[in-house]
């Protein structure tokens, strides 16, 4: 991207006309002379470019002398010094200092100086900061930039670079999200008539990221768009980025040919623009193509090779560490290690990692790679090499190939952190947890085939719901807050939360749903800025927030050893899987190979406990499942009977449905009481909560608004107000009364809340859906919960455990919506409810609870209790193990147990006083015999 070096400026209205006028005579007045001699120096053709920059040089001096250094015309030196020392010398560093004293003087307002002109220094700024990858000052840099625009230049087509640019930093971040947003508002602002490079350019990046979201049919229809309208206006560049994410789309969808075709397509339309950099990532991207799906080793390799002399031209260090790290993985599949190594050597270099070597030993350590802000591509090199490690190990057995791995492995963790914490974007956070999944299994297969299981631990803890924990610690880092911070960010939050509602309502595409899509994006655009200055005003708030500590395997094993109970980690990969059981004194790290175990197994396991028709007639079919799951994943770990915690990655099955006999006689119920978690360091976290108003909050709607099309629930309303009994001054809310909105109101206020409604979550729904009365609350809409005093919250209701599963993160569910607003213990369903079933549970369950019983302990003796009291088809799974626990299971602290324990305490003061009047009466007795 050129730099400008003149604003080109169309004033709105005659004050801003006025106000230019006077600062343009100002300027030509006082200063004329030395302006003058600055443009016959940059313009001049016939000068070599070493003597521009001396005569500027001298320039300055002359000025700094004579102390005229707080002018424009001094500013103006030091923009045209640094575009000179950057665009000649390639002194960055240089640069970006002139360019820095430039933007100060102009922004200061003081006399005789130009804001105008610190428009394009801080664009010229964040374009150097940008070219050195040192992102988080070029985002900065460019706010500044538009900033300054919509105040004093709106017209300014200079802001549509910094969105662009901005866009493409949060791609190469990885923040497809944030992405996203960006080209949006950039395409709103577009005139798409008069900036049609720009509106295009804004619609290839968000197909881009589209692309990488995975969201490939939005990315598709945008694609289409920009080939339209590009097409007949020859204008390659779009052309060629749109054909390429056309040729990965292919790939995702296996058509080799198409891609292959559309992927060089897009080469021959990028040659023709002389971008070298581009042309070095196309490069990159068609040997990826001939790498990763069509092995062709030597052509990937040629076409790596060809990248990084277009890199080299380009003079972009990124591109050509990618390409590097590229045939270091092709000479590792074609198992050349030598050469591998020494590929890995030039990617680092590529990275300016100092003291970088060719040893197949080296790994570059956490501190050096902290300076690289390409973290996405020094993790890929890192873990990549780490690979060949492991396998350099499993064939020689020799010990030193593990050590460096593991090392390394550890290394990597660090950078996704770094990652995870630069990224924003919820959506975008999502796909980098996807992302490192494969590096976790790596690292978990150093730890087992090293015997490590204090490693193995914290690798599991590491890919466990670290959003989940990331958005408690938000909750807990805005407690920290001044009130009136923490009111505005709530106030930010509601109104994105609202807006979301309205973009939901809508229909895509169309105008309106354009303008919503906007407004969206400038709420959270606006959002973000709040946060990132949070972090810079209030040390406490940013220490808290990014706190990342994993709960110590010792500290679980003492918490396990005092509530005796055991914790079982899952992690399961498309071909192997590993199961960690932790007890008080002891580990079991077990591997699970592709033949042991298969996710068709808990699929179906899943499809047969939701189909009381297909258990009824298949149950020896499902008993058969059940007894092998329970062979494969819980028999090896040689757990006596008790209470188990079951940290179950991206499945969820009711392991109290598990068989321990062929014959389906003997389900794990009967032996073990299981409760879940979303980690060990979720387990152990202690929730800071606001006082209770009163022990008990129950929400039956019964019937529903005739636009929610929902069928009645007849008899929810009496079990609802049984339930209640069981508690000190419950509220009930029934009909009309149960709204969305005070449940969103009340329900934070009391210790115990129980939801008998509907719910949903499937395919056709975006998000979970849970059904009031007069509306639905939806999955998002939990965020504006703050600060809950409720201990637990049981939904009786239709897969309330059910959403869509998000790699590391587990389901994205009513109940992880609840546990996210710092709620410790939800309890809640897998699969659609038969609502008496779940009622009569609900029911015991409270009532135990109620007698002060540990939460785990109470809904599987409310389980028994419904297998004792009922028989035939009523004893399948289907009926009674569809409520699971999730989180923490100590007995819910009320403020008075419950009616009965006032009973209680009636019938012993009853008993007190009864004795009392009886030795009362037998002393005046025995004194009336004595008088007589």
């Amino acid at each position: 991207m050129i730099i400008a070096s003149q604003i080109s400026f169309q004033p709105v209205g005659w004050k801003m006309h006025f106000l230019v006028l006077i600062m343009f005579c100002v300027i030509q007045t006082s200063a004329q002379i030395t302006t003058q001699n600055v443009r016959q120096i940059t313009d001049s053709s016939n000068q070599p470019q070493s003597v521009k920059i001396k005569q500027l040089l001298a320039l300055k001096n002359k000025a700094e002398t004579e102390r005229q250094t707080s002018d424009s015309v001094f500013a103006l030196i030091l923009h045209k010094l640094g575009a000179l020392e950057f665009r000649e010398n390639q002194d960055a560093r240089k640069a970006i200092e002139y360019m820095r004293r430039a933007a100060s003087i102009n922004v200061s307002m003081r006399k005789n100086t130009s804001v105008l002109a610190a428009i394009t220094n801080y664009y010229a700024l964040g374009y150097y900061y940008d070219k050195l990858n040192i992102f988080d000052r070029a985002l900065l840099c460019y706010d500044s930039t538009i900033q300054l625009v919509k105040t004093y230049a709106p017209s300014n087509k200079i802001k549509f670079d910094c969105r662009l640019n901005k866009a493409f930093i949060y791609f190469r971040q990885t923040d497809y999200q944030q992405a996203v947003r960006e080209s949006i508002i950039g395409m709103k602002d577009c005139d798409k008539t008069a900036d049609i490079d720009y509106y295009i350019g804004f619609l290839n990046q968000k197909a881009q990221a589209l692309f990488f979201q995975n969201d490939l049919q939005q990315a598709l229809t945008t694609i289409n768009e920009i080939l339209e309208t590009a097409t007949p206006l020859q204008l390659h560049y779009d052309i060629a980025s749109a054909l390429k994410i056309k040729g990965f789309i292919f790939q995702q969808e296996n058509r080799f040919a198409a891609a292959e075709k559309a992927l060089l397509q897009s080469v021959s339309e990028r040659l023709t623009t002389q971008q070298y950099a581009q042309i070095a990532a196309d490069y990159i991207d068609l040997g990826g193509f001939y790498l990763n799906y069509v092995r062709q080793y030597s052509r990937a390799n040629q076409h790596f090779f060809t990248a990084i002399e277009y890199a080299a031209k380009g003079n972009d260090s990124a591109r050509m560490a990618r390409a590097y790290h590229h045939i270091a993985n092709s000479f590792t599949e074609q198992h050349d290690i030598g050469k591998a190594s020494y590929y890995f050597y030039k990617a680092w270099s590529c990275l300016k990692i100092r003291d970088a070597d060719t040893g197949i030993f080296y790994r570059p350590s956490a501190t050096q790679l902290n300076l690289v802000e390409n973290k996405d591509l020094s993790f890929g090199v890192l873990t990549d090499k780490t690979r060949m490690l492991l396998q350099l190990f499993k064939q020689s057995a020799d010990k030193r190939y593990a050590d460096v791995a593991l090392k390394a492995s550890m290394t990597a963790d660090t950078v996704i952190t770094q990652i995870r914490h630069q990224q924003f974007g919820e959506q975008s956070r999502l796909f980098w947890r996807n992302e490192t999944r494969s590096f976790y299994a790596t690292a978990l297969e150093l730890c087992f085939l090293t015997n490590n299981n204090t490693l193995a631990y914290y690798f599991m803890e590491r890919s466990r719901a670290v959003l989940l924990a990331d958005r408690l610690n938000e909750l807990g880092a805005t407690a920290t807050l001044p009130e009136s911070e923490s009111i505005t960010e709530q106030v930010l939050r509601t109104d994105i939360v609202n807006q979301q509602g309205i973009l939901r309502n809508l229909q895509k595409p169309s105008p309106a749903y354009s303008n919503a899509e906007f407004t969206l994006a400038e709420m959270e655009d606006k959002q973000d800025a709040f946060i990132r200055s949070l972090e810079k005003k209030y040390p406490a708030y940013f220490q808290y927030k990014y706190a990342d500590v994993i709960a110590p395997l010792k500290d679980l094993q003492s918490y396990l050893g005092k509530h005796r109970q055991s914790l079982v980690h899952y992690f399961l990969a498309d071909t192997s899987g590993y199961m960690l059981a932790i007890q008080n004194e002891r580990t079991n790290l077990i591997r699970l190979s592709q033949k042991d175990f298969s996710f068709n197994l808990i699929n179906d396991f899943s499809l047969f406990c939701e189909d009381k028709q297909r258990l009824n007639t298949h149950y020896g079919s499902f008993t058969q499942l059940s007894f092998q799951l329970y062979k494969t994943l819980f028999s090896p770990l040689q757990l006596s009977p008790g209470r188990v915690i079951i940290c179950a990655d991206n499945f969820l099955i009711p392991f109290d449905a598990l068989c321990s006999d062929e014959k389906g006689k003997d389900f794990l119920l009967k032996d073990y009481t299981f409760s879940y978690t979303y980690s060990a360091t979720y387990l152990l976290k202690t929730f800071s909560r606001a006082r209770a108003e009163g022990n008990f909050a129950g929400f039956a709607p019964v019937s529903f608004s005739a636009y929610l099309n929902m069928p009645e629930l007849k008899r929810s309303a009496m079990f609802l107000e049984e339930t209640a009994a069981n508690y000190t001054s419950p509220v009930v809310y029934l009909h009309n009364n149960a709204t969305r909105q005070r449940f969103m109101n009340t329900m934070s206020n009391y210790s115990v809340v129980n939801v008998f409604s509907h719910a949903k979550a499937d395919s056709l729904n975006p998000e979970p859906l849970l059904f009031m009365y007069d509306s639905v609350i939806h999955l998002a809409d939990l965020q504006l919960l703050r600060n809950p005093a409720t201990q637990l919250i049981i939904l009786s209701a239709c897969q309330t455990n059910a959403g869509k599963n998000a790699t590391g993160e587990g389901i994205y569910s009513l109940a992880r919506g609840f546990s996210s607003v710092g709620i410790p213990a939800v309890a809640a369903t897998i699969w659609k409810a038969d609502e008496e079933s779940i009622y009569l549970i609900s029911q015991k369950f409270n009532e135990y609870l109620s007698q002060g019983m540990s939460k785990d302990d109470a809904l599987k003796k409310a389980k028994m209790f419904f297998l004792e009291t009922n028989e035939g088809d009523k004893l399948l799974p289907y009926y009674w193990a569809n409520m699971v626990l999730i989180g923490n299971v100590e007995p819910v602290a009320l403020s008075a147990h419950s009616n009965l324990f006032w009973l209680y305490i009636a019938a012993g003061l009853v008993v007190l006083i009864a004795g009392v009047l009886f030795i009362v009466r037998t002393m005046l007795a025995a004194t009336v015999r004595s008088s007589g």
